[in-house]
């Protein structure tokens, strides 16, 4: 493999720094970015995350602004949870635990009216080719507008099951990919009923504790140390526009195994990394997520069915395939109140960027929230654009 060595490293930092004061001028709290490639020995027992390592952060930890962000904060991932889901579920499968072509019933049978009448499969949740109801449209208010999500009771999947029939069923499996939060609520608890282990302890023992990713909890457990958190907020939408610490006013257990963990940046490197690697301790691959490729869709109420470009344009299992510079990256983005993320790499190249935002949001101002994530896609194009061109130089 290639590496960045002396200037280059400088002319990707300084392009970082200017991305990053430009998301910064959006009004949030706090931004960060890191790229890293994997190390450049030939030694097997190489660390995965050894190689050249940029790193940049803006803004504060808090509202109270005496504290710098720092990388190696820890932040809610959101969605970026799914990834660990994923891994998990194809390892149970190369342990010959369970197959991903079983029908979701077979292991949540609660979950029979949810699926009926077609059923779905353990890929189908994967690759958010269900069609079934998506439980989340209530609670980001993007179905009821007046509807108030904090502070949150605790959800139990009786609850999220609730509200997906509620949501309806959308379309007969495989007919297309909808992204779809109830899937991987689902699917963790068939991590649960499989191993018999609560899903955050099973991904700990399997992929975390073996990838050394020390820095990886399941949010909701609080059993991780919360002084390392930078902090996100809630902003009421009245006249007064209280707001709160999300971290403390909200109940994550809403997010579960769709997006309820919390990492650092050098962790999802780890992670991501690992997968380019045939000898990484959990055995783990690109390879193995990245197959029966479907293209991204999504429902806009004007629009109709039309590309959805946030989560694709194809999804593996469990993984979104980015296309920038005509290359593959892989990886997630991840989105809770007051915290956007996304980690990518691209697998043939050894590289892997991650991005953490924190701010202070507005749940139903859609506008601002679409607005904030195209200018973090435009800063992770940026930063694998010029990486790359930076490695053939």
């Amino acid at each position: 493999m290639k590496t960045i060595v002396g200037p280059r490293l400088a002319i990707i930092e300084n392009l970082i720094t200017a991305h990053l004061d430009r998301v910064m001028s959006l009004g949030v709290l706090g931004a960060a970015a890191s790229v890293r490639l994997i190390g450049q020995s030939d030694d097997s027992q190489t660390a995965i995350s050894d190689g050249p390592n940029i790193s940049v952060a803006r803004g504060h930890r808090a509202l109270d602004k005496r504290e710098p962000i720092n990388v190696t904060d820890l932040f809610q991932i959101g969605s970026q949870t799914k990834m660990f889901v994923a891994l998990a579920l194809v390892l149970l499968q190369k342990r010959g635990k369970l197959n991903l072509s079983d029908d979701v019933t077979k292991y949540t049978p609660e979950a029979k009216e949810l699926v009926s009448p077609f059923g779905a499969t353990l890929t189908n949740l994967l690759q958010h080719t269900s069609g079934i109801g998506n439980y989340t449209v209530y609670l980001e208010g993007l179905e009821h507008l007046e509807y108030v999500p904090w502070p949150t009771p605790h959800y139990a999947l009786s609850d999220i099951i609730a509200l997906a029939k509620t949501h309806g069923r959308q379309f007969p499996p495989g007919e297309r990919m909808e992204y779809c939060n109830t899937g991987f609520i689902l699917l963790g608890e068939v991590i649960r009923r499989v191993t018999g282990q609560e899903p955050t302890d099973f991904i700990r023992s399997e992929i975390l504790s073996p990838l050394g990713m020390t820095d990886t909890f399941g949010g909701s457990r609080k059993d991780w140390p919360m002084n390392r958190l930078s902090r996100g907020y809630l902003q009421e939408f009245s006249q007064d526009g209280a707001v709160w610490d999300s971290n403390d006013t909200l109940d994550t257990s809403w997010a579960g195994t769709a997006g309820d963990m919390v990492s650092t940046m050098p962790d999802m490197h780890k992670l991501l990394l690992s997968l380019c690697r045939d000898d990484n301790p959990t055995g783990l691959t690109f390879a193995g997520i990245d197959v029966n490729r479907v293209a991204c869709w999504e429902l806009d109420r004007a629009k109709g069915i039309t590309p959805d470009l946030m989560h694709g344009p194809e999804w593996g299992l469990g993984f979104l395939r980015q296309g920038f510079a005509g290359r593959e990256q892989w990886g997630h983005r991840g989105g809770t109140f007051g915290y956007r993320s996304a980690s990518l790499c691209d697998p043939a190249a050894g590289l892997s960027v991650s991005l953490f935002v924190t701010n202070t949001q507005k749940p139903q101002d859609f506008a601002m929230s679409t607005i904030l994530r195209q200018e973090m896609d435009l800063l992770v194009a940026a930063i694998f654009i010029s990486s790359y061109n930076a490695l053939e130089m």
